[in-house]
């Protein structure tokens, strides 16, 4: 009889551990790779998947529950061919589906995703990673509850209406939320087609209305509560803060501020004056930035010089810190509440938030890109700093402040006078 189990590699781990599936079969055992790694504290050892309290926890044991599905199913194939059952061969399987051959067109839709997944992996980042999975899920769910298996084919317009009825009514998702699946889909669908997979061409068609999200941008009055925050009690706030104002400074992503190294750090000549800057490739881009310094931000950089750490701040992982930033901005007193609007199909929802809680590390770069363009900065010079290669992917980063729109109308105003 076929026992499959999943356990954790390391469960003493203080960091996420690979999840391992173990097959046994005969008396014999094997250990298979999920490919997923997840934190000790959210798995449950007893029931083996993540717990509730785990964000992604739904489309995380769907995808295990897939997995496990996956590999049962290969189990029962090579026992109908009357081949060997190994680690090896159930492996050499899930590799074999998901790479891409002849045999792929006769595949579903589901087992395609599987490996549009997995060949993401080289090129997108984990968190990209997780919304490809979460989709996933999502369409595993629709197949389960009518009861159908899904094709290239089937993606037309009655899918779209139904899918999009699916997610509201019974997954509750936001306008965004699912606006972010159909695209993720219709990613999937180009990515198909690009390898002759299919010839629809009907998601091209596909149109989500997605309501704007709250993506704010501090004001200059809001940065210099951050500068002036004691925090020397609190040394592990001060330096996630400290972190945070650098990026506010350069406009730095928090990929590229965790991985900044001294040897980022350039000096050259300019006009008889020692201009210090950051010249470096985007690890999300690739794009080149070239950010010059200005001392607040070089001063930051010497506070936490250490000949002994290869980066030039502290490591940190991104969850860690968009969870304790908005702490900091807490005690700073930024508590203005912001209007937050969303819809889950007609119905409208509006929530009162507190600006710190919508603060995460993304909004240093924002924060840099609107500030820098209040100030009366060129298009040219701040994509020199955020490496975007052209002014409508700079647009999108940009929030125009309070001050910034009064200032527009009030010009507006003196010109009609």
């Amino acid at each position: 009889m076929t026992s499959l189990n999943f356990y954790l590699r390391d469960k003493g781990s203080k960091t996420e551990t690979p999840i391992t599936l173990f097959v046994s079969e005969g008396g014999k055992r094997w250990k298979i790779s999920t490919g997923e790694k997840i934190h000790p504290r959210y798995w449950n050892l007893k029931k083996q998947k993540a717990k509730a309290s785990y964000s992604e926890s739904l489309s995380f044991n769907q995808f295990l529950d897939s997995f496990m599905k996956e590999v049962q199913e290969i189990i029962l194939q090579l026992k109908s061919e009357y081949k060997p059952i190994s680690g090896r061969s159930i492996t050499n399987m899930l590799i074999a589906n998901r790479a891409g051959d002849d045999e792929q067109k006769s595949w579903n839709l589901l087992t395609h995703f599987d490996a549009f997944i997995e060949e993401s992996k080289t090129s997108r980042t984990k968190n990209t990673l997780k919304t490809y999975h979460t989709l996933r899920s999502h369409l595993y769910a629709y197949e389960q509850y009518h009861k159908v298996e899904l094709t290239f084919e089937m993606i037309n317009k009655d899918f779209q209406q139904k899918f999009q009825h699916f997610l509201i009514k019974h997954k509750q998702l936001s306008d965004t939320s699912i606006h972010k699946d159909f695209a993720i889909l219709k990613r999937f669908m180009s990515h198909a087609a690009d390898k002759e997979l299919h010839d629809n061409t009907v998601y091209h068609t596909f149109k989500i209305k997605a309501a704007p999200t709250v993506q704010i941008a501090l004001t200059q009055k809001e940065i210099e509560l951050l500068e002036v925050l004691a925090l020397s009690s609190r040394p592990a706030l001060m330096k996630i803060r400290d972190m945070f104002l650098f990026g506010c400074y350069t406009s730095l992503r928090y990929s590229d501020l965790a991985s900044l190294k001294p040897e980022n750090i350039k000096t050259e000549y300019v006009d008889g004056d020692e201009v210090t800057y950051l010249h470096l490739i985007s690890q999300k881009t690739r794009g080149e930035v070239v950010a010059p310094l200005d001392p607040k931000a070089l001063a930051l950089l010497h506070q936490y010089q250490d000949d002994g750490r290869p980066t030039c701040f502290p490591d940190i992982s991104n969850q860690k810190f968009n969870i304790h930033i908005k702490e900091v901005a807490q005690l700073a007193g930024i508590e203005e509440e912001e209007l937050v609007i969303r819809y889950i199909g007609t119905k409208r929802i509006e929530e009162k938030v507190p600006r710190y809680k919508l603060i995460s590390s993304h909004t240093q770069r924002r924060t840099f890109i609107s500030l820098f363009f209040e100030r009366g900065g060129s298009v040219e010079a701040c994509m020199a700093f955020t490496g975007h290669k052209n002014y409508k992917e700079l647009e999108t980063y940009r929030s125009k402040t309070v001050v910034h729109k009064l200032k527009t109308v009030q010009n507006a105003l003196r010109k009609r006078e």
